[in-house]
Formats: structure tokens, sequence, C-alpha cells
């Protein structure tokens, strides 16, 4: 699915980090279209690819101009996260963890994020660590524990509350700027992060604490002549930052407190602050060739621009074949169409092709 030029590039990127090199050259990498082909392929079988975010933008109409005009805004600097959508979730023992969902066009660029760091952290990740790695789960590390620790008697479950929602955005980018030497590909990342999230259509003011937060120290180093991350050293304690100044000969020290310190929070109103809006296979599935073909495989229109229609349940191809069905639930229910095909669909007044009444029986995949 990849060109050679480019395949070679990514090969090489697991040797260069097992060598401990500084990887670079990634922004060129994401100008690759095929590159963003392979992350459309990861993320569309997936069941929440008709799933709205913050926008009625989904993967139902996927097509080749809109991918260009993605990897142009990315390529350029000019593409931007929109907040995701919060869900709570309903967990076993009765409370609820938090699930976001971004848009469409943010899953895809965060597909392609993910599939390059991959390739840079895969190879240098320890062997025992099984979680959220491509082909490694729970059932792997149970078998490890089964092998190999003999014996254990007993076994601690520790569960840190809330991790991913404080971790420390600035370590984080720290870290990953060790062994990459990109600033655009980085700057995408940061960007990503600070994107912030809406739950019950309301923004959160986590990036107002950041912005906050970032505030103040600047303030300080440039009255101390310091830096930054001097500043926020001198200002660390276990229970967060701490503002230390002299009063009468006398030390004393302030709290610097956070939003979540706050009894209640002002009322923003209904208007949102929004900014403007792997492992590599060279086969490719036959979905991406049919796109690619600029066939509308409805009405048999040729060198036509196209997207990709995704049903939403299998419940809409009630009336097909069984074998059908099934073939749909493989290839999640996806099918080629031309603008004016894809548009009369979901207006409800797509003409059927013969004369059965139902455009679901000629092909659903």
């Amino acid at each position: 699915m990849l060109s050679d030029t480019l395949q070679r590039r990514l090969e090489s990127i697991p040797v260069l980090s097992k060598q401990g090199k500084i990887i670079n050259g990634l922004s060129r990498i994401m100008t690759a279209p095929k590159l963003w082909l392979q992350a459309y392929e990861d993320i569309a079988p997936n069941r929440g690819a008709t799933t709205r975010g913050v926008t009625s933008d989904t993967l139902d109409g996927f097509s080749l101009e809109r991918l260009t005009k993605i990897i142009d805004q990315v390529s350029n600097g000019t593409y931007r996260f929109s907040p995701v959508r919060r869900v709570l979730i309903p967990k076993a023992n009765g409370k609820t963890r938090p699930l976001g969902i971004p848009t469409a066009s943010d899953k895809l660029v965060q597909s392609v994020v993910k599939i390059i760091l991959e390739r840079i952290y895969e190879p240098v990740f320890s062997p025992k660590s099984y979680g959220f790695r491509r082909g490694c789960s729970c059932h792997d590390a149970l078998l490890d524990i089964k092998h190999h620790w003999t014996g254990v008697k007993w076994l601690i479950d520790i569960d840190v509350v809330s991790f991913f929602d404080n971790i420390d955005h600035r370590v984080l980018l720290a870290l990953l700027s060790r062994k990459i030497e990109d600033k655009r590909f980085l700057r995408l990342i940061n960007n990503m992060l600070k994107a912030g999230y809406m739950e019950d259509w309301k923004f959160s003011l986590r990036k107002l604490w950041f912005l906050w937060e970032t505030s103040l120290l600047k303030t300080l180093a440039f009255k101390l002549r310091l830096s930054v991350n001097q500043v926020a050293h001198r200002l660390k304690t276990r229970n967060g930052l701490v503002v230390r100044f002299c009063i009468h000969g006398k030390e004393r020290a302030v709290a610097v407190f956070s939003l979540k310190h706050l009894n209640q929070l002002p009322n923003l109103g209904n208007k949102v602050d929004k900014l403007a809006v792997p492992w590599f296979t060279s086969g490719r599935s036959d979905v991406m060739d049919r796109l690619l073909a600029r066939q509308c495989e409805y009405c048999g229109a040729t060198g036509v621009p196209c997207e990709i229609h995704h049903s939403r349940k299998l419940a809409d191809m009630k009336d097909t074949p069984l074998w059908k069905q099934v073939a749909a639930a493989r290839r999640r229910k996806r099918i080629v169409l031309c603008l004016t095909c894809h548009k009369s669909l979901h207006a409800g007044t797509l003409k059927p092709r013969n004369g059965n009444g139902n455009w679901q029986t000629w092909r659903a995949g």
C-alpha cells in the first residue's frame, strides 16, 4: 500500500530508534496520501466510525478530495483539532468512566500520528509491557504470569484514579522530544493535547487552567530572569505549585490553586470558545482500490469524485440475503458512491437500480 521510498523510510525508523538515534523528517512522511489511506483502514472498521463528535463530521462520505484537504492543512500548519465530546460510560461497579469521542477528521490525524509513533517506540518498549499495544492483550499478560510467576501467591491490583486526566502534557512532550527532532510533528501533538473536551455541550476548563498556570510561570520567569522550567522546578512541591515570598523578613508560602478547588465555576453560557476549524503491510483493502478507481458502484459513473458510504447498522440490510449481510458486517458495510448518488441516498431519494425497490439488495459491502 505504501510506495517503496516511503516504505524504506518507515522501515528505517525502528532501526534508528533501537540505536538510540534521534528521529526527524516525520512531517514529510505525513504528507504521503497512502499513509493516510492506511490510517483510514485502521479506524474505518470500528463501530465508532459513524459516531459523531462535537460536529456532524463522521467517516461517512470519506473521499480522496476530503483526504487531500486534511493533508494540506496538516502540512501547512493550519489544521485545528476540535474538542472531543465526552460521554460517561457505566462500569461494572456502578461507577462511570469518561470516554472521549473525537471528530472523524481528528480520528484520522490521530491514527496517522499513532502509526508513526508505533514505529518509533514499539522496538524499545519492554517485552513485559502489554497495555495499549498492537497485538498485545490482557490474556498475553496473564499467560506470562502463569508461566513465569510460579512463586507468586498474592497479586495487588492498583488503579491510579483519573490517571489520564492528570498527565502533565509538558512532561509528555519533553519525553517525546528526547527521540523526536521534528518541531512541526511535536507541535501537532501539542495542539492535539490542548484541544480540550465538551461534556453536556459545555467546554472543559482544563485548557483555561493550562493557560492560567503557563501565564503565571512565564510572568515569574520574566521578573526573576529565569527560564520557565527553572521557575516550575522552584515552585514544584509534593502538593503542587507553591509561591514563596517574604513579608517583614518572614517567608510565606501560598499554594497555587487549580480550577478544581473552586466550589462553583462561572457560567460560560451557550457559546463555546472553539478554535477555527504500527505496523505496515504492502497490501491494500479492496475498498481502497474501489475508491481509487473513481467509479460509482451504484450508477456506474466513471472518472468522477466518489465517497465511501458507511451504513450505520445492519438493520438497514434486513431484506438482503444472509451472505451479503455477513460480508457487509466483515467489511463494515461500506460502498463507494458518486457525490450525486451519496447525496440522494441520505435524502432518501435514491432510485432503485432494478425493480426490487431497495438499493442495498444490489451491494452493501
